[in-house]
Parts: structure tokens; sequence; C-alpha cells
């Protein structure tokens, strides 16, 4: 405490209160004035205590003030002047005789406030230990485990140390200790103590185990039904179920030690035993154990409860089947099968009702459930959802065809699909049915899908996919038939469906012709026929190219054909063949599978799917769903943008079901069991501001409730509006993952993500620009995941105020998982990042033996050299051949050593380009030596060479170029390589023999990993030309800026116009520490970005007098995406550097050099310098 604090004792405080009342009592006064003298002397003496104390352990109030306990256990009162309480109003001057006016704990401090308004603090003594999640620590051998820790009532003079027992070694790294196990995991433990500085200390040891999975075995099978497998798994740490079919779910998704997991199963359609598998996978999602589930299947045929082997057993059994009684018609429900059912249908004449389906129970589908044909007499039948596959085993089988029959089994012996008897006067329903036809009919090519006798009934096919392959589309001779929304394709050369007799009807309307004749009216064709194509006189049919002919009327008398007028060609594709004029018609008319291409304008529309397909844009921006889309099956979105559009988006649901059968307005929608939805390179935009309070008039950009495998990738989702609601919402959803996507804004609720209920959510690769990142609902029960679940990748822009919102713990006791698993809420980051800027591991290059290094890079974790020196070959100019191979260095030792080049390799066999370069999601690596024409600095050398290595064993020469020796240039020092090797460009930068800058830099495109033989010559404008260089490289930032490195000056930023490059500006080099401020040079900068920010790191070298030794490692932050702006002005504050100590060897003509590879939450950074030090720095900032 200050000695100022002690003046407040003045002689006005001594007497306040006492001479105001001169009619008083004068005993009363004089106890007054004793009682105020000595409260003051106390409160005097409580300041003196004060001023010494470290710490106060305790603060109590009392009737006239406080009681102050300080850490070494005296005990101060302090007064505040209450005994003045007695005296009469305008008497004491009421508070004036208070010294101490309050005493307030805060934020662990004891804050107290003096009747003039002054105010000091003094430490509050909290508790002091070492807080530690587990003692008990699972690892794995050979490993190393970082284990945070935190200091409860940590002081500044706190101090923690570590000790390891036994094998352990173990070392303190910020708040973690940092425990390297060995290879036998001992009973020896690591002691973490902990001292305050002022007589408190704290002790803990840490126990190690090794990582523990058992899990049992299912040895049951399940009911067809649907049944529940149950199995034991015993783990000593959080563990997470999967499954790999979506006919098992997971009861439970958390388990414990002894915990029996619990999946359901639910009913099959399958007339087979199907199997699948549940995976127990560790805290970082790796599967340890996997666990097989068999359920048994279903009877092969179902009429209503009661199960057949065959079909004919089924039909045979109608007659006495109960339920067909009760519900007055026939329901054969057909189960899956992994082969076709061998028989044909033969549905006898009735008065019911027959229906020929799929089993429904357990999502049976119409591919996995063939039959070979259906024969039907005058009996009304529905079929819907089965594949009919006709087989030659079956030709001439017309089981119900009747001796006398115009059109019977003598006349047509072939095989058919569906065969309608002579006189048949009840309707037949064909409903989404496919017609498929085998490898065996192609050959046949003499089957008929669909043939209908003379007859009455109406034959209506609805949606149906229909392929002849070669076979008739249908035969219909005198009967009636309908085609309605199918797809009709590849038939019959002469004609799709052939149409003939008397009282002939056809009419189509809605499909989609992909066949060179539809329809040929046979010449049997005779009076009250019709054939009709479209309705209300638009032929809604929609024809490929292929088609030639529709229909030829025949002119004669009592038939008639009606060919509708051409619908109205739309700007939306289906396939590439059919167009359509909204979006909502193009799905309509579309099958499982089907690509819908749309135009570039805006469509406005809310668009409905339940079918798998995929919807593209031709342009992201241009190609535009304005109102909304809802999706309840399979769809791949793509590359368009979905808007919200006033008057238009709104709330209505088609297709949602279960517990989110309700909804406000949304743009994108997945629900009620949509599985393998993927949204990809999209614009999903809410911005218009169409201001509202009503929650059902505000938006929802996506949202996604009881879904599965859905994902969100490379998406911008912008949601600023005044009516939007949020971003996202995720309900009871499975393997949802959000990656790569942009989110703008966070509306109303101010989140990006929310996730709730039962979902598994996998959040990577993301940038957050709102208020809360990802909201985690208080019904969340589910499994999130960040980044990788060991390293949290997402960017958290500065408009983030907190990462991960909502409540952990309360979560975790729901049974809710997170990874990483140390993931912290109500931050701005979801995990506490320690910067990190620190020396691995170093070595001087001469010690290691390394023969005169010029290029470094790094690669797949290691510093890669370059190696100089070589041998004179044959030939006139003879050239150099390295004689010295490249190698790698790990943690200060030779690793690697690469393949030795026999070909070119430079003017002096120096190896002194290197850099890693993008392969097809591998890291390859680049190297080249140096051509010189003319050049004072070199013997010439005109070839220059590119060595491709694609592993340390493995090169090719990627290019040889031989410079026009008019050139007279040097280049080849340093090398880069801008984009990918799949498409991309070497770039290498002259220096001429005047110690300046070159004429050119040099591009060899790369497409598809092959590099152009010649270069495109850039020229450098004469600022830049005029630049001091020995050896120069030039780097690519972004756009067209670039930056060029000199031996003997600052670098330049450039720009890179059509055929040149002009300069810019000078990097600023004031701040940089090398002496001479004219020598003060970088090399090979790399741009890298690092948890949303960019960093330029380079080395800097001190190069003068045509030498250099030693230098600096830099990292730079990138504050403005034109980087000239960012460079002009480089504030010292900014700048971060560890210096590469000086060698007894000079670096000579300052070739040095460094390559970065991100790692978690930093990078790390390999470099080297000629003859100097090599080595690896970590950094995280």
């Amino acid at each position: 405490m200050k000695k100022s604090l002690l003046l407040i004792l003045g002689a006005a405080m001594l007497f306040a209160g006492c001479a105001k009342d001169l009619t008083s009592d004068l005993d009363n006064l004089t106890s007054r004035v004793d009682q105020i003298e000595k409260q003051v002397e106390s409160n005097k003496k409580a300041i003196e205590a004060l001023q010494k104390a470290n710490f106060i352990s305790k603060v109590e109030q009392t009737a006239t003030g406080w009681s102050v306990t300080l850490s070494d256990g005296s005990v101060l009162a302090l007064y505040n002047g209450a005994a003045g309480a007695d005296g009469k109003p305008g008497a004491d001057g009421k508070d004036g005789d208070a010294f101490f006016e309050s005493v307030e704990v805060k934020d662990g401090m004891v804050i107290f406030t003096l009747t003039d308004g002054t105010t000091f603090e003094v430490p509050l003594m909290q508790e002091f230990a070492i807080s530690l999640d587990s003692r008990e620590i699972v690892v794995e051998p050979d490993t190393e485990v970082k284990i945070p820790f935190t200091i409860v009532g940590k002081t500044a003079e706190t101090e923690v140390y570590v000790l390891a027992s036994g094998a352990y070694e173990a070392r303190i790294k910020g708040d973690a200790v940092i425990v390297k196990i060995p290879s036998v995991i001992t009973n020896d433990a690591v002691l973490l103590a902990a001292d305050n500085g002022h007589g408190k200390t704290s002790i803990k040891s840490l126990n190690f185990e090794k990582h523990a999975f058992e899990v049992g075995e299912y040895n049951g099978v399940a009911y067809f039904w649907g049944s529940e497998a149950k199995f034991k798994v015993t783990s000593n740490v959080a563990y997470s179920v999967t499954t790999s079919v979506p006919w098992i779910e997971v009861v439970s998704t958390k388990a414990v030690v002894d915990n029996t997991v619990t999946v359901k199963v639910l009913p099959s359609p399958c007339a087979y035993t199907r199997t699948g598998e549940v995976y127990v996978r560790d805290a970082f999602d790796n599967v340890v154990q996997t666990v097989k589930i068999a359920q048994g299947g279903t009877s092969p045929v179902m009429v209503f409860n009661t199960g057949y082997k065959t079909i004919a057993e089924a039909i045979a059994g109608v007659a006495d089947n109960a339920d067909v009684k009760t519900n007055g018609y026939v329901d054969i429900a057909i189960s899956e099968a992994q082969a076709p059912i061998e028989e044909i249908i033969a549905i006898p004449e009735s008065d019911m009702k027959w229906v020929v389906r799929v089993r429904s129970i357990g999502g049976g589908k119409a591919e996995n459930c063939v039959v070979r044909g259906i024969d039907v007499r005058n009996t009304e039948l529905e079929v819907k959802d089965i594949t009919i596959e006709p087989a030659v085993a079956f030709k001439s089988v017309r089981p119900l065809a009747k001796e006398g029959d115009k059109y019977g089994a003598g006349y047509f012996p072939h095989p058919y699909g569906l065969c309608v008897e002579q006189d048949a006067s009840k309707p037949i329903t064909v409903k989404n049915v496919i017609f498929k036809v085998s490898d065996e009919l192609v050959a046949y090519k003499d089957a008929t899908l669909l043939y209908v006798c003379p007859s009455t009934g109406l034959v209506t096919l609805d949606g149906c996919q229909i392929d002849g392959r070669g076979s008739r589309i249908s035969q219909i001779y005198g009967g009636n038939v309908k085609f309605n929304a199918c797809r009709i394709a590849n038939s019959y050369a002469s004609y799709a469906v052939r149409i003939g007799y008397a009282n002939a009807h056809l009419l189509m309307t809605n499909n989609t012709i992909d066949t060179p004749k539809v329809v040929d009216i046979h010449s049997t064709i005779a009076a009250t026929s019709t054939i009709t194509l479209g309705e209300n006189g638009v032929d809604n049919n929609r024809y490929s190219e292929k088609v030639t002919v529709k229909a030829v009327d025949p002119q004669k008398e009592g038939v008639t054909v009606t060919i509708g007028k051409a619908a109205e060609a739309g700007t939306v594709a289906l396939n590439g063949v059919f167009t359509y004029a909204t979006v909502q018609e193009a799905i309509d008319a579309a099958k499982a599978g089907d690509v819908i291409t749309i135009g570039e304008q805006e469509y406005a529309e809310n668009v409905k799917i339940n079918k798998n397909v995929t919807i593209q844009g031709k342009n992201r921006e241009t190609s535009i769903i304005a109102g909304n889309m809802e999706i309840a099956s399979g769809v791949t979105v793509k590359n368009l943008t979905v808007k919200e559009k006033a008057g238009v988006t709104n709330a209505d649901l088609k297709y949602a079901g279960g517990s989110y059968a309700w909804g406000h307005k949304f743009l994108f929608r997945v629900e009620n069991g949509a599985s393998g939805v993927l949204l990809e390179n999209a614009n999903v935009i809410a911005d218009d501001n169409d201001a509202t309070a009503d929650f059902m008039n505000s938006v929802s950009t996506i949202w996604i409730s009881q879904a599965w495998d859905v994902t969100i990738r490379n998406c911008k989702i912008v949601t600023t509006a005044d009516g939007a609601y949020c971003p996202n919402q995720t309900y009871d959803s499975r393997n949802v993952v959000f990656e790569g996507n942009e989110f703008v804004g966070g509306g109303q609720k101010e989140w990006s993500i929310r996730v709730a209920a039962a979902s598994d959510v996998i959040i990577r690769n993301n940038t957050f620009h709102s208020k809360y990142a990802i909201d985690v609902l208080n019904t969340f029960k589910g499994v999130l995941t960040l980044g990788d679940g060991k390293t949290d990748n997402n960017i958290y822009a500065s408009e983030v105020e907190v990462a991960l919102n909502g409540d952990k713990e309360a979560r975790l006791e729901a049974g809710a998982m997170f990874f990483p698993t140390e993931v912290v809420f109500g931050k701005k980051e979801t995990v506490v990042i320690e910067p990190v800027w620190e020396k691995l591991w170093s070595a001087n290059i001469d010690a290691l033996g390394i023969n005169d290094s010029r290029g470094f890079t790094m690669w797949n974790g290691e510093v890669l050299c370059g190696v100089a020196a070589g041998d004179k070959g044959e030939g006139s100019p003879a050239p150099y051949v390295s004689s010295y191979p490249m190698v790698t260095v790990a943690n200060g030792a030779v690793s690697k050593t690469l393949a030795t080049l026999t070909e070119g390799a430079g003017f002096t066999g120096w190896v002194t380009g290197v850099t890693v370069v993008e392969n097809a999601g591998k890291q390859d690596l680049i190297a080249c030596g140096v051509v010189a024409t003319g050049n004072k600095w070199a013997a010439t050398n005109y070839d220059f060479y590119v060595y491709h290595f694609t592993s340390p064993d493995e090169y090719e020469i990627a290019l040889k170029w031989t410079m026009p020796e008019a050139e007279a240039e040097r280049a080849g020092d340093y090398l880069s390589l801008r984009g990918t090797w799949q498409d991309g460009e070497i770039l290498i930068c002259a220096a001429n023999g005047n110690g300046l800058i070159g004429k050119y830099v040099y591009s060899f495109a790369v497409k598809d990993g092959v590099a152009a033989k010649e270069p495109v010559k850039i020229a450098l404008d004469d600022e830049i030309q005029n630049k001091k260089s020995g050896a120069a490289g030039i780097y690519h930032y972004k756009g067209d800026q670039y930056i060029i490195t000199s031996e003997g000056l600052a670098p330049v930023v450039v720009k890179r116009e059509a055929d040149k490059f002009s300069y810019v500006a000078t990097m600023d080099m004031t701040n940089f520490v090398a002496e001479d401020k004219t020598a003060k040079v970088i090399r090979t900068p790399q741009f890298i970005t690092i948890r949303g920010k960019e960093y330029m790191i380079f080395l800097h070298t001190n190069y003068a007098s045509s030498n250099s030794n030693g230098g600096w490692v830099c990292v730079l932050p990138v504050k403005n995406e034109n980087l000239a702006e960012s460079l002009q002005k480089v504030e010292a504050s900014d700048i971060k550097m560890m210096q590469i100590p000086i060698s007894a060897a000079p670096a000579g003509n300052g070739f040095a050099g460094l390559g970065v590879e991100k790692d978690g939450y930093g990078c790390n950074i390999g470099y080297g310098l000629r003859h100097g030090e090599i080595g690896v720095i970590k950094f995280i900032p």
C-alpha cells in the first residue's frame, strides 16, 4: 500500500461530528470522541497491516464493520463508524465518522473503499490445489501423452514441478504434463507438485494403465419382425458405437465399464438371412472391434399374415385365408430375394381385388423383388413396387389363356412381363414397376413387356421404368391401355408400342420416350379405336432426339389418331435429353439415378423431392431456385443457389413426419428418413429483409431432422435477413457432416450450427462468422466431432465470441460425447491452445557429413537437403553430374538417402531448387539444378532439368530444357510451383551477368502430371530488373500477386499481367535484425493459413560481401489480402524470429531455405542454411 493512504487519518476525521452540536451532553461527547479515536487508531493499524499482507484468507461483516483474517492468521477489525448511529439528527454527521465505506470480495480480490472514495485491493487466498480430470490415465506403450492440469488458487509465485519414476519421462509444458510412456507400462507413478510461494503445496500422483477393450460376441439371430441385440463391452476409456447399415440402430451410444450395448434391429423385408456390422470405436473414432449381427429372413410370400414358400402356394391358399375373407381382397406381399422368383404369377378370375407388391415391412425395394411375369384374366389387379424380368424359360407359359382365344399362347409364344388375357373387363393398375430386360432377352429379342389381348378393362401403367433393350415395350390387340409418367426407352427397332384389332385404345401422357419409333398402328386396326398422345390438346410427353416417328395415322374409318401440340421446351434438362419449364416438373418425371440440370436463371418455386436424383446447376451463382427445397430421399444438390424469395418461400411441408412434422419457413430441409443427401458447392442464402418476430414466418436456412448420411460440403450459407431465424438446426440425425463451408451471419439466434437430440454430427474445416459458431441444445445426447476428433480445424472469425455454446457437463451426463474430448464451451475457440515457438531439434550440416547443401524444404516430416558438388561428364561443354544424392534429416540425423541422379543436375552438379508439390492427394518432391548461359558466375550450361520424386527411391525427369545461348541468364537457384502437379506451373526467376535480377520469369505449365518442355517467358519490367541479385526466386501469394526474393536486396512484391510482371512495392525490412540494412534479404517465403489467419514464413539472412552466415527463421502475419500493403510497413511487434547461429563455415551466396507443414493447431518449419544449422521449429500462434 502507498504511504499516502495513511494521510487520510487527518484531524478532520478525528473531530468529525464532535463539535456540531454545542448543546450536546459533554459526557456523551467525551465518550464518542474516545470511541472514535480508538476506531481511527485501529483503522490506522489495519491499513499498515494490509500494506504488508500478501493475502487475505477470510472476510466477515460485524456490527461495526468487518473482521479480516490475513494469511498469517492475524485478525484485523475494520470500523465503518457505526457508533455514530446513536447521535441525534444533524449531530452525528451520519457516516462522517466512518473510515471504511465498504469491503467487497470480487473475482478473487478483496476491494476496500474508503469514505473519500479511495480504493485498494488485496488478493483473497483461495484453496490451493492441483486439479486434474483424472489421475488414472489410460495410455498405449511407446507414446507421448499430454495431461492438462489446473492450479486452483494460483499465485504469481506459484511453481510447478514433476518427478517421474521407473521408465517414465515427464516434463512441464505450460499447463500440462507431457509424459513419455515406455514400451512396458508399469505401476510406477509420475508425481506432480505445486508450491504457491506462501507456504501451501499440493501433490498429485499420476498412474498409468494400458488401454483395454474387451467386446463380447452376439451369437443369436435377430427375429425378422425386428428385435434387440445385446453384447458386453468392457473398457477403461470412453467409446462410441456405430453401425454399417441403417436397419441396425444403436440404442446406447455412450458406454462405461462393463456396459451392455443394445442395438435395435429393424424388421426385415428379406426372405433370406441378412447381416450387418456394429462397430465399437475408441475416443479417436478408430474401430477397435466389429460385432456381426445376423437377422433371419421372413417368408418368401405373405398373404396378409400368412406366410408361403412360393407364389403358387400363396394363390392356392387364398380360398381358405381368413384375412382375405375379413378384408375382402387379396394382398400378396413378396419379400426381397437374392435371386429372381422363378414363377409366373397367375391371377385367376375373381370378384375380389388382388394386390401384388413388394413386402413393405423394413422398406422393401422394387429392384430387390424380381418375378418372371404376371398373367391375369378378368380380375381387378394392382401391381406396385416390384420388378418384372421375363425369362426365355417361360415362353409360351400362359396358364390363364383359354383355347379359342384370338391372341392365345399359340399366337404369341414368347416371354412376356405382364399379360392381360382376353375378355378382361376389370381395371388393372401397374405403378412404380420396373420392367427389366435381362442379357438373355437382349439376345432373344422377341419378348414383349406388356401384352394385352382383346379386353375392355383399362390397364394403367403409372410411373414405371420400361427399358426394352431391343424387345417390344407393348403389344395391344383390342385392349385399353394408358401409359402415364413412364420412362420408355430402347425398344424393338420397328416400334415401342404396337396397337391393332378393333376397339383398341392407347393414351400416352407425361412419359419420357427415348426410342426411335413410338407407336406402330397395325394393319388389323379397326373401327372405334383411338390413339392419343398428350391431353387437353397438348402432347405433354417428352421425346429425345432419337425419336423419328411418334405415330402415323392409317386414315382408316373409325380410327382416330390425336397428337397434341408439342409441349413448350424449357431450360431444366433431365439426363441432358428431356427439357421442362420448371424444376418440379423435371423431378416428377425423374427416376432414381437421374440427373436434373437447371439453367442459368431464377426458378421461383418450392421444390419437393422424394427420389434419389441429382440436381445440379450450370452456374453456382446464376442457377437459382428462389423458394425452397424439401428433401425426403437420397439426393445430390450441387453447383447452384437456393435463396429466399418473398411470397414464394414458405413453411409448407409435404413429406414431414415423425417428431418433426412442424417447423417454419426454410430454404433447404432434409427430413423424415432421407438418407444419402449431399449438398455441395452451393449457396444457400436468406437475405430477404422481411423482418418478423413471428417464428412461423422466420426462416431456417438449413434444417435437418430424422435423416441419415447428410453431407453439407463447400457451401456458402448466408443468414443475414431480418427475418432469418438461424443458419442450421439438426435434430435426431445420424452421420451429418458439415465440411468446408462458410457460414455468414447467425440470424436472430446468432448461431451457425445447432445440434440437438440424438444427432451424430461432424463439423470440420468450416469458417464461422456469427456470435455463436456452434450451439449445443439442452436436448443433445448424440456425438459431436470437431475436425478429425483430435484437432479442431474449423476457423472462428473475428465475429465469433463463443465457438461452442451450451452446458458441456450437463450434456455429458445426458449421454452426449464430444471429440476432441477436451473441448471447452463458452470460449472464443473450442480448445485451449497454448502458443508455441520452440526448436524441436537442430544439427550442423557439415557435422552430419552432408556435402555442401543448397536447397532446403520439408518433405513428409523431415528436412530435405539439395546437395551440391559433382563431377564433369563427357562432351563439350562438359556437363556436371551430381555424385552426391540428396538426403533427408530427422531428429538431428540423416534419415533417408534419395536415389542418385544420373543425368543433368545443373552446371556444377548442384541440386539447388527444391519444393514439395501436391500430387493427387499426396506430397511429392521436385528438384532442379541451375541453367546458365554466358553468365560470369559459372561455367556455361545450357540444360535445365527438373526431377520429380514420388518417393525417396523413385524419380523421373519431369522436363529437360535447353536455354538459348542469347538469353545470357542464370536461373534455377530457387524454384516454386503455383498450383498442383495436376494443374499448375513451375516458376524460376532469372539473374544476369551484371549481378541484377534478369529479364524473365520462366513458366513451365504442368497439366495432369506432365510438364511443358518449353517455358513461357514472362518479362520483368525495368524497375524489377534493376534490383541486385545473383540468385533469385519467385513465389505465388494469391491471384495476380507474387513476391521475388533476391541475393542482395529486400524482396519485392510484383503483379502478374498478361505478358509481364510489374513492380508494386518493396518489403519493409527496417525492423529485421541483420547488421547491414542493405543486406537484409529473405529466402523461400511460404504462405500458410492457420486457424483462419494467414502467415508468411521465411528465412531472413544477413548477406554482405558476397557471403552470409547465420540467419533467422521468421513468421510474419499477413494482415491484408493486398500483399504489398501488408509488407510495405512491418511492425516490430508483428515479427516472430528464431536465430540460426553463425557457423564455422560461411553460407556463401545466402543459400538457405525452409519448408512448412501444418501440424494440429500450428505448423512445423523445417529449415537449413548452407554449411550451417538444419532443424525443425514448431510454431503455434
